[in-house]
């Protein structure tokens, strides 16, 4: 009866242990499989630029700018999302000659193992683009031989239309303006 009541006063301690470490492990792990942009909004916030050349059709293609609300600027609390997952944001798609295409409805989506970034711009003399994608995880290394190109941080699909009406559609890999 002694051993069976000294057994019962140290699993009493070891249990509450392992209730109290479960949830934060199970925290830890929820937030490594669901991030969160304010956890680290300059990741998600930047320009990014194609490492290898541009694909046919988007040879204009310099970058796109994905930038706080200015409401947001100063306060990443301001980044959390709705209740589907969005949070509102401004940005640009710049082209080689410095046209810009400021997003006409742009947000980043919180609530899967990725980071989603979706946008529409604007349409400038009847052009406007659409870019469906995900900020990786880890950094992707592109290489030509032995060379490092450098590292994709935001993998998506840009749809270029003319006139409402789809022109061309590439599957594209960017870097961060930070990480060339």
């Amino acid at each position: 009866m002694n051993i069976t009541k000294r057994k019962s006063a140290t699993l009493g301690p070891v249990l509450l242990v392992l209730l109290l470490v479960s949830p934060v492990e199970a925290q830890s792990r929820l937030e490594k499989e669901n991030p969160k942009v304010a956890g680290w909004s300059g990741g998600y916030f930047s320009s990014f630029y194609l490492l290898e050349d541009a694909p046919h059709g988007f040879e204009d293609f310099d970058s796109i700018s994905v930038e706080y609300l200015p409401t947001q600027k100063d306060d990443e609390k301001l980044l959390h999302p709705d209740q589907q997952g969005n949070i509102a944001i401004f940005g640009k798609l710049v082209t080689n000659n410095q046209k810009s295409y400021k997003f006409r409805k742009a947000q980043l989506i919180e609530g899967g193992p990725l980071i989603k970034l979706i946008f529409m711009t604007e349409p400038v003399d009847g052009i406007s683009y659409s870019f469906d994608g995900s900020y990786l995880r880890d950094y992707t290394e592109i290489r030509r031989g032995e060379l490092i190109l450098g590292y994709v941080h935001l993998v998506g699909d840009l749809v270029k239309y003319k006139n409402g009406r789809k022109v061309v559609e590439a599957r594209l890999g960017m870097t961060p303006h930070w990480i060339e």
